[in-house]
C-alpha cells in the first residue's frame, strides 16, 4: 500500500494527499489587471488512486472576467518519514558502532 506525503504528514491515498495540499493553498488572492481582485481555490475530484485537482476562480472586487478552471496533474511523493522500523534499524547501527569501538579499546588495552 502506498503512502503519500504532504509537508510533514503522511496520507493513505493520493486523493487525501491532494486534498491536504489543496486546503493549505486555497483562497490565494490574485490581482487581475488594475481594477480586479479574484480568489483562487482548489477543488479535488477523481478517485483515491487518481485524484484530479482543478482551480476555481471567484471575483471578489472589480469588473473583469476570471480565468477558466484548469486541471492540474500532479504526482504525490511517497512518504519518507521515519517509521518505527527505521528507528530500530538506526538503533542497531549505532549499537554496532558502539560495540566495535569498545572492542577496539579492549584490544588496545590487551596488547599493551
Amino acid at each position: 500500500m502506498s503512502v503519500y506525503q504532504v509537508g510533514s504528514a503522511c496520507y493513505s491515498t493520493a486523493k487525501a494527499a491532494a486534498s491536504a495540499w489543496a486546503s493549505s493553498a486555497n483562497f490565494t488572492p490574485i490581482s487581475i489587471g488594475t481594477n480586479c481582485n479574484a480568489v483562487m481555490r482548489y477543488e479535488v475530484t477523481g478517485t483515491d488512486a487518481a485524484p484530479v485537482v482543478s482551480t476555481q476562480w471567484t471575483r471578489v472586487a472589480g469588473t473583469c472576467s476570471v480565468p477558466a478552471s484548469v486541471n492540474i496533474t500532479a504526482s504525490w511523493q511517497p512518504c519518507n518519514l521515519w517509521s518505527v522500523q527505521d528507528g530500530f534499524q538506526a538503533a542497531w547501527i549505532v549499537a554496532g558502532a558502539w560495540i566495535v569501538a569498545k572492542a577496539v579499546v579492549y584490544l588496545r588495552r590487551a596488547f599493551k
